[in-house]
This record gives C-alpha cells, structure tokens and sequence, in this order.
C-alpha cells in the first residue's frame, strides 16, 4: 500500500462537513443563530460548561466516572429539549431541517441541530452577562475572548474591593491578557461572592479596556 493509497483511506474515515447554507439558507441560519446565541447562556446543552464548569463539577456521583455520566446524561437531556423548542418556535425552518439525512454516527435528529450549533457557536455566545457581551461580540474570535469574559466575572464577583486592582490595569498601555487573568487569581483567590456586584463597575471597564487592546492586536 503506498502513502497516496493510506492518505485515501484515512479522508475516507472523515465526512464531509454539511453545508448548513444550501441545506437551510442564509436566512434561516440567521434566525437560528441568534436563537441559540440568546440560549447559550442558560442552556447546558449549548454552552457545555466552557465558561462556568459549576454543573460539571457539581454533578452529582460517588466516583468521578459516576459524575461524569450524571453531566453527560443532563447535557444530552439539555439538548434533546433545545431541539423541542426549535421544533415548535420554528415549525417552517423544522420542516426544512428535517429533510437532512442523519449520518452513520448519528442515531437522533437532535444530534444533527447539535452540529449546526456547534458550525455557528462563537465564544461571546457564552457569556451570561450583557454588557460583558455586547463589548466582545464584535471583536475577532479566538479563546481569549472567553479568558476575558472569565475576568470580567471574576472582578465582578470578588468579595474584595477591586477598584485598586482596576486602576493598575487601565494605567497599562497594552495589558497582556492572560497576565491579567493570572493577577486576578492571585489577588482575588478562588472564593466568589454572586450576592452583590458592587465590583461590576470596575469589571466592566477592565473588560473595554482589554477589548481595545485585542482589537489593536487582531489589526496588525
């Protein structure tokens, strides 16, 4: 068997990604994604832990094996009823929708609208907080768009007067993102207070001030 022969049969292990824009059109996939961007915050099934890992780590089990099955199962349960509401809110666009062939490795429709979520999905999507996503949705995506969402909540939350700490980093001309996130660790600890957000103000201009700088950085 030569190499061209072994490089064949591997992309034959590979399906071809669906192209989510013959199958529903760019209107469709508008509505959709909006839908789903609104959602993600509040839905398992959609936003999977990436940015708050509480229902992970909370799931409840003996073992890790046993916790592990518990998120799993509730992950699938969250997007089997993601995809009911779509049914039902969207009954034109389902009608559309289920006219695309499930795949070999797919057993359930459900699984299908997870792909088209998971084509469309952006890291701003995941942030609960409004403000804090209106700042990042228009900058490029990349995963240090979660790392500053992941910062602005934890300045947000701190139980300690971060306005000090706010201070020092607009006071830096370019601040290096996961610099900061690491200063945030250090000097706010792994204790969050959700009761108040007398902090909000100061993380949310942290939040611009690193927004700014990313945005510089993805023009060069």
């Amino acid at each position: 068997m030569t190499d061209d022969d072994i490089l064949s049969y591997e992309d034959s292990w590979e399906e071809e990604e669906r192209d989510w824009e013959t199958l529903l059109g760019t209107k469709n996939i508008t509505v959709l994604t909006d839908w789903l961007a609104d959602k993600c915050p509040a839905t398992l099934g959609l936003h999977e832990c990436r940015l708050d890992d509480g229902a992970r780590v909370n799931a409840r089990g003996n073992t890790m094996e046993e916790r592990d099955a518990a998120y799993l199962k509730r992950c699938i349960e969250s997007s089997k009823d993601i995809y009911a509401k779509f049914q039902q809110l969207f009954p034109a666009i389902y009608q559309q929708f289920s006219t695309i062939s499930k795949r070999d490795d797919e057993e359930e429709d459900w699984e299908i609208f997870d792909e088209f979520w998971q084509s469309v999905r952006m890291n701003w999507m995941l942030v609960a907080n409004g403000d804090a996503r209106e700042i990042l949705k228009p900058l490029r995506d990349s995963h240090k768009i979660l790392t500053m969402a992941s910062i602005h909540r934890k300045i947000s939350m701190s139980s300690i007067n971060m306005t000090n700490f706010a201070s020092a980093v607009l006071a830096l001309k370019r601040p290096d993102i996961y610099s900061v996130s690491r200063a945030v660790d250090d000097v706010n600890g792994a204790y969050e207070n959700d009761a108040m957000y007398w902090n909000f103000p100061a993380a949310t201009d942290v939040l611009r001030h690193l927004a700014v700088t990313y945005a510089s950085e993805m023009d060069v």
